[in-house]
């Protein structure tokens, strides 16, 4: 299980450290905020 996600110089996120809880996680903003850069990146630190 991925406990945190780490993610620097990606589109509009400088650097950033996210700690996930046990069960379920939700990701909310607005639209431009981020998200899917967040998604996308647990997608390919999957593949690793």
């Amino acid at each position: 299980m991925i406990t945190t996600l780490h993610i620097k110089n990606i589109g509009i996120i400088e650097d950033v450290n996210i700690d996930f809880n046990n069960g379920f996680n939700v990701l909310t903003g607005e639209t431009g905020a981020g998200k899917t850069l967040i998604i996308d990146s647990l997608r390919n630190n999957s593949r690793r």
